[in-house]
């Protein structure tokens, strides 16, 4: 098996793909959704890279596992790394809007710059995505009931996993990153275990598919009993849930996506900065080629027609003197 094939990007992008589908069939709010909306998801714009295109997400999944197999591995069809590498999750409050805000350009590049703050440095290349917050209790850190929160996953490496913990460790206690509610972590380091490294790589490229809720309770200790403040008051504590999103809310996320490509969603810092060059230059490559056999497929194609009708008018022609 190819590196792609054991990423099951395709397996995965092919189910998220058939459920939006059914959202834009079955959700109420799809009575909203312009053809223009509807003709994003097509097959025929997977080389446009669209955030929200199932079969652009595979493309570039495909180059990326090629990509990142020969950085790291041993061609296509190795998936054991020649170096240690982490999975990073990274979140910060600022990174949250509310449900139907459009992402602007200045925006997304103002969370790019402070969730890299904790990888300056390192070597990484990294996706961001945006996780869909369905029911948000007062205390949390947004004053919405709902909200989408805009977060980087990335493949880091060329650092010690002690030290890029401590100095993300560092950096929350500084307010640097912060989760929607108090006491989630908001750094997550994971090392990539040897032959791991094609599933890490379909989680960047996956298309959002989960729900969030939070909910607020009353913080318990290891003997069961209510921890409290030197008051007397009960401190509360948050509970986070993932569940399937529901058809309107992918109509939701889709509409967050949608003027966005997935060239403007990754980032990348050092060697990963290379790679990324490389990733581009490939992909360009193959949507070159793809065009130039269009266009001569296209030509051919006007030349037989051509040919054709002419055809057709002699057979009138003749058929109309033997009359």
């Amino acid at each position: 098996m190819t590196f792609f094939e054991k990423s099951n990007i395709e397996k995965w992008q092919t189910r998220s793909f058939r459920e939006l589908r059914y959202a834009f069939r079955e959700s109420r709010k799809a009575i909203k959704l312009t053809p223009l909306d509807r003709d994003k998801i097509r097959p025929r714009h997977a080389y446009r890279l669209l955030a929200v295109n199932h079969h652009s997400r595979m493309f570039w999944g495909q180059v990326l596992c090629d990509t990142i197999s020969e950085f790291f591995c041993d061609g296509e069809e190795g998936s054991w790394h020649d170096r240690e590498i982490f999975f990073v999750t990274l979140v910060h409050v600022g990174g949250a809007r509310s449900r139907g805000h459009k992402l602007s350009e200045v925006e997304l590049r103002k969370i790019k710059n402070h969730l890299r703050i904790g990888l300056r440095g390192c070597s990484y290349f990294g996706m961001i995505e945006p996780a869909y917050y369905l029911n948000l209790q007062s205390g949390v850190n947004f004053r919405e009931k709902r909200c989408v929160f805009w977060h980087l996953h990335a493949l880091v490496w060329g650092v010690e996993g002690k030290k890029l913990r401590a100095r993300l460790k560092l950096l929350a206690a500084k307010g640097e990153y912060a989760a929607i509610a108090d006491g989630k972590d908001p750094t997550r380091v994971e090392s990539v275990g040897q032959g791991d490294l094609p599933s890490c790589v379909a989680y960047l490229v996956k298309y959002p598919d989960r729900g969030y809720r939070v909910w607020k309770r009353d913080a318990v200790g290891p003997d069961g009993s209510a921890i409290m403040d030197a008051d007397g008051v009960v401190q509360p504590t948050f509970r986070h849930k993932a569940g399937q999103l529901r058809p309107g809310e992918r109509i939701d996320l889709f509409h967050a996506m949608k003027h966005l490509d997935l060239e403007q969603l990754a980032m990348a810092g050092r060697e990963g900065a290379g790679l990324f060059k490389k990733l581009k230059k490939r992909i360009d490559r193959i949507v070159d080629q793809k065009e130039e056999y269009r266009q001569r497929t296209s030509g051919r194609l006007a030349i037989l027609k051509r040919i054709r009708a002419r055809g057709r008018s002699a057979q009138r022609k003749t058929s109309a003197v033997k009359q």
